[in-house]
């Protein structure tokens, strides 16, 4: 129990250094492809398409692979080839796509440390996983500080849980927020209507505290 609470901590360190490279890479890029910050949205994508396009002036050479439905390859290219952006320096392109390659890094000990997690789950929370699947789950888990602490936190407190505000990039003073909560990752969250969504977090909390 206490190994998979430990890397239940793991993961939530691993996506917080995730959210900070992330920003590392859009300032650094942002020059060079000022709208790709709209057009895809997700971190691991984000550095992937930076990797592919880098700083290479005829597109038709760029084949986009690993993008969702929602950041399709069509549009990033044809923003890509009209963007007013301007070519990077040798010394910043380096550095942005060795961040590249760390926030692959960082994704690649996530997924197998969730991978290992979510084996030990059913049996050390069985009701808890059922609720919310073994996933989110252990990342509940992860920042309650445990079973025992999630059962004591209150509930309005569980829906926020994975929500943090960070300053932009670290050098604004403008804040946002940086991920939606994990309840909100839940199957039981996306399959549910949008106008009724703001109650099933209220359940999906209320149940997550009892399951545990």
């Amino acid at each position: 129990y206490k190994l998979i609470v430990d890397c239940n901590k793991l993961t939530v360190d691993i996506e917080n250094e995730i959210v900070t490279v992330h920003g590392f890479i859009r300032s650094k890029y942002r020059p060079r492809f000022p709208e790709l910050e709209s057009l895809v949205h997700h971190a691991i994508e984000y550095a992937s398409v930076v990797k592919q396009i880098g700083d290479e002036k005829d597109l038709t050479l760029v084949t986009l692979k690993g993008l969702s439905a929602k950041s399709t390859p069509v549009s990033v290219l044809l923003f890509a080839s009209t963007t007013k952006g301007k070519p990077l320096p040798e010394g910043v392109l380096q550095k942005t796509l060795e961040a590249c390659d760390r926030a692959f890094e960082l994704d690649s000990a996530l997924k197998k440390i969730l991978a290992f997690v979510e084996t030990k789950m059913g049996c050390i929370a069985p009701n808890l996983s059922a609720v919310v699947g073994s996933a989110v789950a252990a990342k509940l888990m992860a920042t309650a500080g445990g079973l025992s602490g999630l059962a004591k936190m209150p509930s309005c407190n569980v829906q926020v849980l994975g929500q943090k505000r960070k300053n932009l990039d670290g050098f604004s003073a403008v804040t946002t927020q940086s991920r939606v909560g994990y309840l909100e990752q839940t199957e039981i969250f996306r399959n549910t209507p949008p106008g009724f969504r703001k109650q099933a977090i209220k359940l999906l909390a209320g149940k997550s505290t009892l399951a545990a």
